[in-house]
C-alpha cells in the first residue's frame, strides 16, 4: 500500500514538473510571439511561409517550385504547414500575420527546450541553467541574434537537427542519429558541417560505425533531394560553393570574430561606455564559454558529447571563414546567422563546466539581470505588424485607389500581399535583360497580372527602376507618391511578355 502510495505521488509530481515547464514554455513562446510583430518581414520569410501553406494543402513535395540551396522542406515550411492547418481548421485566415510571427516564436522555444532537456540529460544543474538564460533566451529578443531568431527560416531548425544528431551520436544511438541527420541536411548544407564533420572526425578515431552512418545518412539525403526534384518535386537554386581568395582571408577572420561577439550579445563596437553594461556582462559570461572550451580541448576528454560541441562549433566557425560566404553578404552582420550552431553549442558546454566556479553562476545572473533591463527599454513601444507602418498605408491606399493586381520588387510584394489578407495580389518582378520580368523566388512559376494593375515603384531602387516599368509597359494611365513609392496605374490592356526568371 505505502508502495502504490509513493508510486502515486512520484507520478504526480512527474505530472506537475510536466505542465510547470509546458507552461513556461507557452508564456515564452507568446513573449517571443509578441516581439516578433516589433520587426517588420521581408519576402523571404513570408515567401516560406506560403510554401508551408501550399504543404497543408496536400503538395508536400513543393512540386514547381523555386527554393534556396537551403530549403528548409525539413523544419520551418512543416511547422509553417501545421500552423496554417490549424488556423483553417478554426475557421481563420491560414495566411494570417500573426502565425508569421508565432511560427518562429514556437522555432526558438523548440530549440531552447532541446538544450534544457539535453543539459539535464548529460547531468546538468541550476547553475548551468543560469548561464544558458543569461546567453541564450535573449530576455526580450532586443539584441541583433534576437532580430534574426523572431524571423522564420533562419537557419534555427537546422541547429535543432544538428544538436539532436550529436546528442544521439554521443549516446551510440545509430537510428536516432541517422534520422536526425537525414531530416537536417535536407533542409539545409549547413548540417552537413555542425551534425556530421564532428562526427565522422570523431568518429573515425573512437566510433567507425557511427562515421559510416553519418556518411550514408547524407548521401541519402542527397539522394532524395535529387530524386523529389527530378520527379517534379521542388528544385533548388544553383549556389556554387567557393572557397574565399587568399587576400580576404584576414577581413573573413576578423568578421567571424565579430559575429561571434554578436551571436553572444556581446559586441561593444560604436557603444557609449555608459550603456555598455550588458554587453560587458555577456563579454564576461563569454570568458566561462573560452575556458570551458579551451578545457575541454587541453583535457583531451573522453566523453563525447563536450568533444562533439567544440568540433561542431570550430567547423562551423571555420567554413564561415574560408568560405565565400562573407564576401556574398558584403561582410553584413547577417553573416552571425551561420554561427548560430556555435553560439549554442558552446554555451551549452560552457554550461556544464560552470559548476566548478562558485563565481560563475552569480555573474550570468547579473547578465541575465541586465540584459532585461536593457531590452526592456530598448524595445519599441507598438507593434507594427510584419510591415512597418508606412507599408500600412501603401496597403490601405492600394485598397482603396488601385486594383487588386500588381508588380512590385522582391523585398515587399509577399509580405504587403500576406499583410493585406489576400485582398492584394503583389507579383515581384525584377530587371532583366530583355525587360522587367517575374522574379522566380521561393516561389512556384509566376506572370504579370492582366489589365487592370498596378506597379510599385519604390526608393531608393530595389530589383527595378521606374524607367525600366515604363519601357515595359508604357506610360501608365494615372500615378501617385506615398510613402517612399511612386504608384503606377495601368487601366488599359496591354501586352505583358511573360517570361522566366533569370
Amino acid at each position: 500500500m505505502a508502495e502504490s502510495t509513493s508510486a502515486q505521488r512520484k507520478s504526480w509530481q512527474d505530472y506537475r514538473q510536466v505542465a510547470v515547464w509546458a507552461a513556461v514554455a507557452a508564456l515564452y513562446t507568446a513573449l517571443g510571439c509578441h516581439i516578433a510583430t516589433l520587426y517588420p518581414k521581408t519576402s523571404d520569410q513570408v515567401a516560406y511561409f506560403n510554401a508551408g501553406i501550399a504543404m497543408a494543402h496536400g503538395h508536400l513535395r513543393l512540386g514547381g517550385w523555386l527554393l534556396t540551396p537551403p530549403d528548409f522542406w525539413t523544419s520551418d515550411i512543416p511547422l509553417s504547414a501545421f500552423l496554417s492547418l490549424i488556423w483553417r481548421i478554426l475557421g481563420r485566415n491560414q495566411a494570417s500575420p500573426l502565425l508569421l510571427a508565432l511560427q518562429p516564436a514556437l522555432m526558438w522555444t523548440l530549440l531552447l527546450a532541446s538544450v534544457g532537456f539535453i543539459f539535464r540529460r548529460h547531468g546538468g544543474g541550476l547553475r548551468g541553467g543560469v548561464l544558458i538564460a543569461a546567453l541564450l533566451a535573449v530576455p526580450l529578443f532586443a539584441m541583433v541574434p534576437g532580430y534574426f531568431v523572431t524571423l522564420s527560416a533562419i537557419h534555427v531548425g537546422t541547429v535543432i537537427y544538428a544538436l539532436w544528431a550529436l546528442h544521439f551520436a554521443a549516446t551510440s544511438r545509430r537510428l536516432p542519429y541517422f534520422v536526425m541527420l537525414l531530416l537536417g541536411t535536407m533542409g539545409d548544407p549547413l548540417c552537413i558541417i555542425v551534425g556530421a564533420l564532428p562526427v565522422i572526425l570523431w568518429g573515425i578515431q573512437r566510433h567507425r560505425s557511427m562515421a559510416m552512418v553519418a556518411c550514408g545518412s547524407i548521401a541519402l539525403a542527397e539522394a532524395l533531394l535529387a530524386i523529389n526534384a527530378a520527379t517534379g518535386g521542388f528544385t533548388t537554386e544553383k549556389l556554387p560553393l567557393r572557397f574565399a581568395p587568399f587576400d580576404s582571408l584576414t577581413r573573413n577572420i576578423v568578421v567571424t570574430i565579430h559575429d561571434v561577439l554578436t551571436a553572444f550579445g556581446a559586441d561593444l563596437s560604436s557603444l557609449p561606455v555608459s550603456s555598455a553594461l550588458p554587453e560587458l556582462a555577456r563579454l564576461g559570461c563569454m570568458l566561462f564559454v573560452a575556458v570551458a572550451t579551451l578545457d575541454v580541448i587541453r583535457r583531451r576528454e573522453n566523453a563525447p558529447l563536450p568533444v562533439l560541441l567544440v568540433l561542431a562549433a570550430g567547423l562551423d566557425a571555420l567554413a564561415l571563414m574560408v568560405s565565400d560566404r562573407i564576401e556574398l553578404e558584403s561582410g553584413s552582420i547577417a553573416t552571425v546567422r551561420y554561427l548560430f550552431p556555435l553560439w549554442i553549442d558552446l554555451t551549452l558546454l560552457a554550461a556544464w563546466h560552470v559548476e566548478r566556479y562558485v563565481v560563475a553562476p552569480y555573474f550570468a545572473a547579473v547578465a541575465l539581470l541586465l540584459s532585461i533591463w536593457s531590452d526592456h527599454a530598448t524595445l519599441p513601444a507598438r507593434s507594427t505588424g510584419i510591415v512597418s507602418q508606412d507599408d500600412q498605408a501603401l496597403i490601405a491606399t492600394l485598397m482603396h485607389f488601385a486594383p487588386p493586381n500588381g508588380i512590385g520588387s522582391w523585398w515587399a510584394s509577399d509580405a504587403l500581399n500576406m499583410s493585406s489578407l489576400g485582398r492584394l495580389h503583389i507579383v515581384p518582378a525584377i530587371a532583366g535583360r530583355t525587360g522587367l520580368m517575374p522574379f522566380v523566388h521561393i516561389s512556384p512559376p509566376l506572370q504579370f497580372p492582366g489589365k487592370p494593375f498596378f506597379v510599385l515603384v519604390p526608393h531608393p531602387d530595389e530589383t527595378y527602376r521606374k524607367d525600366d516599368a515604363i519601357q515595359q509597359f508604357g506610360a501608365p494611365a494615372r500615378q501617385f507618391a506615398i510613402g517612399r513609392y511612386d504608384v503606377l496605374i495601368y487601366e488599359e490592356r496591354r501586352s505583358v511578355r511573360d517570361t522566366e526568371s533569370p
